[in-house]
Parts: C-alpha cells; structure tokens; sequence
C-alpha cells in the first residue's frame, strides 16, 4: 500500500508527456488491427508470421510520422501556456 499520497501525482509535464505516449501507441495499435483484419478477409485464410509481421511493420510505419508530429506540436504549444 501506498503511505505518501503524492507518490503518484504526476506534474503537467509529466503527465502530458505520459498520455502523448499512451495516444500514439493506441494509434499505432488500432491502425494494425485495422490493417490486418483487412488483410485477413482479402484471401478467405489465415495470414502467415512473415505476412503479418510485414503488415505489422508497415502499418505501424505508415502512421509514426504523423504520430510523432502531432506529438511534438503538442509538446511545443505545452510548452508555451507554461511559459506565460
């Protein structure tokens, strides 16, 4: 059991940094699943290892870019109102 309440406060930082994390992962995520239940219903079977692990790959490239700007933009207008 946790003794110190503050133990698990986060500051503003912290914790927008911490939900910029958890967003791009479960944009990542939803954009494979997406991805691979497509590719699954295309051939009527079973995707193999390679298959999908190429699909994973990819669909996980093809929305990194954007996550990462959508997080550095982020960060940089947090920055700024903490600024002010």
């Amino acid at each position: 059991m946790v003794q110190d309440a503050d133990f698990c406060q986060f500051d503003e930082p912290r914790r927008a940094g911490l939900c910029l994390i958890v967003d791009g992962a479960v944009i990542i995520v939803e954009n494979c699943l997406r991805r691979l239940g497509e590719a699954q219903h295309r051939p009527g079977r079973l995707l193999n290892r390679d298959e999908r692990f190429g699909l994973v790959a990819s669909a996980s490239a093809e929305v990194m870019k954007p996550s990462i700007f959508s997080a550095s933009s982020s960060s940089l207008s947090s920055i700024c109102r903490s600024l002010r």
